[in-house]
């Protein structure tokens, strides 16, 4: 209940910007020599013990070693793993304040709180984009992505309603005049923790999947790691909680 609620408050947290962090990892890989193919499916992919191959609709590369981060299309990817990932479409919301103390400038944090009615969490109002709230519980299961992500406009009323009653209730000078919703997705495992692993009979393919919503932040630890397991170089501690035969 309300009256027994802890708090904790990490004055050294924060949040990510999305874009300007994927626009840095993507010039940090050009400057290392990495060759970018957007916008370009992979229709399928095979392996031996010399290499891989993988077909796109941009004709077929062929390496030594393969990585699959496919996020809520690693189903269709590797179909053995499928069934242990569940894709959630998940509804995100932007507020615009009625009152200036939730701006980033004015010291309003990001937060996560539990609450009876599920887990919710939000982002301060920053370049006047609006307070960004969510719900981390819930989701429609569905069995693949949308095929127009970036335009997807399906929503959920039942989503949209508790996000509005929980900034009514818990930021009540928020206000509740919505700005914008989009969609994303969580690809869920059954422990809701990474899958880090080599795929099994294909010791040149490495695996990160099932980042189940949490996953962002940890990129560039998760591409070190990535990186140090398709090189075959030492591991620094255990991977044994993210491996894929923990479902078996």
């Amino acid at each position: 209940g309300e009256d027994h609620w802890e708090a904790v408050v990490e004055l050294n947290a924060g949040f990510l910007k999305v874009e300007e962090c994927v626009q840095t990892h993507l010039d940090s890989a050009i400057q290392h020599g990495c060759k970018l193919i957007h916008n370009c499916s992979v229709r399928q992919w095979s392996s031996d013990s010399r290499e891989v191959k993988v077909v796109t609709d941009y004709g077929t590369e062929k390496a030594a070693k393969l990585v699959i981060a496919g996020g809520s299309w690693t189903g269709s990817l590797l179909p053995d793993l499928s069934t242990k990932l569940q894709i959630f479409r998940k509804h995100l919301y932007w507020f615009q304040p009625e009152n200036n103390g939730y701006r980033e400038q004015d010291g309003f944090p990001c937060f996560f709180h539990e609450t009876d009615r599920g887990f919710f969490y939000g982002f301060p109002c920053f370049n006047g984009k609006g307070v960004k709230i969510a719900r981390h519980s819930g989701g429609q299961p569905i069995d693949a992505p949308d095929p127009d992500v970036a335009n997807s406009r399906i929503m959920d009323e039942r989503d949209r309603q508790l996000v509005l009653e929980y900034a009514s209730k818990y930021l009540p000078l928020l206000g509740t005049q919505l700005t914008r919703s989009a969609n994303c997705y969580y690809t869920s495992t059954p422990d809701e923790n990474f899958v880090i692993d080599q795929l099994p009979g294909h010791q040149n393919v490495t695996i990160v999947a099932g980042l189940s919503g949490h996953g962002f932040k940890f990129a560039s630890a998760l591409g070190e790691i990535a990186s140090q397991l398709a090189l075959g170089l030492p591991m620094p501690f255990d991977l044994a909680p993210f491996a894929i035969e923990r479902f078996e």
